[in-house]
């Protein structure tokens, strides 16, 4: 995950994207939220705004689920980025 975020603000956007699925695939369900933002950041920047939401989406879910209530102040950010991408939140 940290191997992933530092390639990601390195702009080294196809490595991190390679390397931040293997780690959703490794945590499942358990997947941090710092991994499916940098995912969505990601595909956003390449111009595949359809995944783009689906990441948001999913953290969406996540922030829903955990105990963490952090998160959940960023569900209407995340709501407005996804509008903005042209998809339904």
């Amino acid at each position: 995950t940290a191997l992933g975020t530092t390639q990601y603000l390195q702009k080294k956007y196809d490595v991190a994207k390679s390397n931040l699925l293997q780690a959703e695939k490794l945590a499942g369900a358990n997947t941090s939220g710092a991994v499916l933002v940098d995912l969505a950041t990601i595909y956003d920047k390449q111009g595949d705004k359809k995944q783009a939401a689906a990441y948001l989406r999913k953290m969406i879910s996540r922030a829903k689920v955990t105990p963490e209530k952090s998160d959940d102040l960023y569900i209407p950010q995340w709501q407005n980025k996804i509008k903005a991408l042209g998809e339904q939140p």
